[in-house]
């Protein structure tokens, strides 16, 4: 699990290629009603929308698979700090799984 001020990102690598990879975004109820978590979680989703680039090297067969999910810690944050967020999260899931492929 890696983490920041207002979003994790929980993940596992899987040794084989047979699995496919996966991304999956949660708000619990503890950050709110429904709308400030749909909110949150609309905002989180556009912004790995935007930033996908960064893993699109690690979706190719032969690369290791994953499953990861963004996890909203708070619905405190605007848009531009959860992308900030999201985007250093996702470059250092990378990081990760080239250490992994290796």
């Amino acid at each position: 699990m890696i983490s920041e001020q207002h979003v994790s990102l929980r993940y596992v690598i899987f040794a084989n290629d047979f699995e496919d990879s996966l991304i999956g975004f949660i708000t619990g109820r503890r950050i709110g009603k429904a709308h400030e978590r749909n909110f949150v979680r609309r905002h989180i989703r556009e912004a790995y929308r935007l930033n996908q680039d960064i893993l699109s090297g690690h979706f190719q067969v032969g690369k290791p698979a994953f499953h990861a999910a963004f996890i909203a810690k708070t619905a405190k944050a605007d848009y531009s700090t959860l992308q900030h967020e999201c985007v250093q999260l996702l470059k250092r899931l990378s990081k990760k799984l080239e250490h992994h492929s290796v």
